[in-house]
């Protein structure tokens, strides 16, 4: 219980308003991305430099969808349902500090965490932007069917799998990305994040008080990559800028990766998109910390700045994000947190998504339970992320085993490109795929179990078990 009592009063009931600040997409390394030798993100560097920086921060799965759940309930995607978006049947943190009494506000650019997904729940004042005679009809027929199929009574549910076949078909031909109308309304900057900012600029003035929850969700950084011609003049040659060339671009990105991969020119002009995007996301940051100054004054408020997922380059073969891949580039996150009670500096142990919520709710007194570790001191043993179809990879702090759709990988922790995998045999697989079984089925998984298994993980990190 000691332990426990100096974990909680390390997180002092002292403040009043919490931003919770997510940057889709966002790399690890982008914190510290220098062009000619300036740092591409300056305001974020500048915050990350006096803040609390998890240099082993985790995504908890590889795409949205899974990702900001987790993030916003503290349970790893998969282990309750498998539905996409928010369901009654966890603990939602907005949900949950407004019952507490605080003002909760929403905001999100990402139709993935919109109200059509559920997230608007538990939020006074919730703004995603999306008027239905701007969205697809064909994003509009996804959900209805959706839905339909969802809530399908029990003894029709034997028929779920077989309809959503053809369902799962007609998404990924119609998906919001590959769609010219979305496409569009993504260029034309519709989903532009200076819209949250003027938004929680209306919101702050007049609305003062305390315990207030902020939660900000930007896709400035999520391909198709966009920003305002003045953010791609450094790296983008004029005739590149276009709203045609770059809706002719991504379509292109989208239905054959191949060729981008294969083309040196086309790989960076795709990176050279994706920095420019950083550098607008960057300079919304910029606007966000002025107005959180300004409404602060004298109080100090938490911050957290994260991102639900990394971004691949084609540094393992693809681009972008995969619900089946877990390369350290997709999957490492940065997060950052400043606040009261929060001592700056470099923090090296494993966190991951599940650790936001409780975070939060320590820092605000409210209770969540004890915990099996500190984010503050040695982190976590392993980190289980989990991608669809039974992908996952699970990384302690020697090594990380991945089982994606291409097969089975392990690499010494401190490979953080990947580049040198170690030797895997049955035996070890077994053993990590074990592990990941009984992480996700903790509440069916006896307590004994688990630590044997962790302390044969142990061994293969540390090399005194023999592969």
């Amino acid at each position: 219980m000691t332990i426990i009592k100096k974990y909680l009063n390390a997180y002092p009931p002292s403040l009043t308003d919490v931003y919770l600040l997510i940057m889709d997409c966002l790399r690890h390394d982008m914190v510290d991305y220098e062009i000619g030798g300036q740092p591409l993100m300056p305001n974020l560097k500048r915050f990350s430099d006096s803040s609390a920086r998890f240099r082993n921060a985790f995504a908890s799965a590889p795409t949205t969808h899974f990702a900001v759940p987790t993030i916003l309930t503290g349970v790893l995607p998969f282990t309750l349902h498998d539905k996409q978006g928010i369901t009654p049947d966890v603990r939602y943190l907005p949900a949950f500090l407004s019952e507490k009494g605080f003002e909760t506000y929403g905001y999100t650019t990402n139709a993935v965490t919109s109200h059509i997904f559920g997230y608007s729940r538990g939020f006074r004042i919730f703004h995603d932007f999306l008027d239905s005679s701007e969205i697809s009809w064909t994003y509009r027929m996804r959900k209805k069917l959706v839905h339909f199929l969802e809530n399908l009574p029990p003894g029709k549910r034997r028929f779920y799998d077989a309809l959503m076949l053809p369902v799962t078909l007609f998404m990924k031909l119609t998906g919001w990305q590959l769609n010219p109308e979305m496409m569009n309304y993504k260029i034309t900057r519709m989903m532009d994040g200076s819209n949250i900012i003027d938004a929680l600029g209306r919101d702050l003035e007049g609305n003062g008080g305390d315990n207030r929850f902020f939660f900000l969700h930007f896709v400035d950084t999520h391909a198709p990559y966009a920003p305002p011609e003045r953010y791609m003049e450094d790296l983008i040659p004029r005739k590149y800028r276009t709203r045609s060339y770059l809706q002719r671009f991504f379509h292109m990105v989208y239905r054959d990766e191949e060729k981008v991969l294969n083309d040196p020119v086309l790989r960076k002009r795709n990176l050279d998109l994706y920095l420019s995007a950083c550098k607008y996301q960057d300079h919304l940051f910029g606007r966000f910390l002025e107005m959180v100054r300004d409404e602060s004054g004298d109080t100090d408020p938490l911050i957290l700045i994260m991102a639900d997922h990394g971004e691949a380059f084609g540094e393992h073969g693809y681009l972008q994000h995969r619900r089946t891949k877990f390369s350290g580039p997709h999957i490492r996150i940065p997060l950052i947190v400043k606040g009261p009670g929060i001592e700056n500096g470099e923090y090296s142990g494993l966190v991951d998504e599940t650790d936001i919520l409780p975070m939060i709710l320590r820092k605000l007194g409210l209770s969540h339970g004890e915990t099996e570790h500190d984010p503050f001191g040695k982190g976590k043993d392993m980190i289980l992320t989990l991608g669809y179809s039974g992908t996952y990879s699970l990384t302690t702090r020697k090594v990380r085993f991945i089982s994606d759709d291409t097969g089975r990988s392990l690499y010494s922790f401190e490979d953080v490109e990947e580049r040198s995998p170690r030797n895997l045999n049955d035996e070890v697989s077994s053993l990590f795929e074990r592990q990941a079984g009984a992480v996700k089925e903790r509440a069916r998984s006896s307590l004994d179990e688990r630590e044997v298994l962790k302390d044969r993980i142990r061994a293969i990190s540390s090399g005194t078990l023999k592969k």
